[in-house]
C-alpha cells in the first residue's frame, strides 16, 4: 500500500500501511462502497524503526 518515513526525537521511522479490515480476520488492499453508503474499516499499519547498516 506504501511506505511513509518518519522522525521522532532523533529516531527515524517508517510507518507501512499494510491494508483494511471489515468485520473479519481478512485483510484487503482495497475499499468498495455504493454512492451515497457509508463503508466503515479498520486502518491497518506497522511503526518499524529504521536500522542503518
Amino acid at each position: 500500500m506504501g511506505d511513509r518515513n518518519f522522525n521522532v526525537d532523533g529516531t527515524d521511522y517508517t510507518l507501512e500501511l499494510t491494508g483494511f479490515s471489515q468485520d473479519s480476520d481478512a485483510t484487503v488492499d482495497q475499499l468498495r462502497t455504493l454512492e451515497g453508503k457509508t463503508t466503515t474499516a479498520q486502518v491497518l499499519g506497522q511503526i518499524t524503526q529504521k536500522s542503518w547498516v
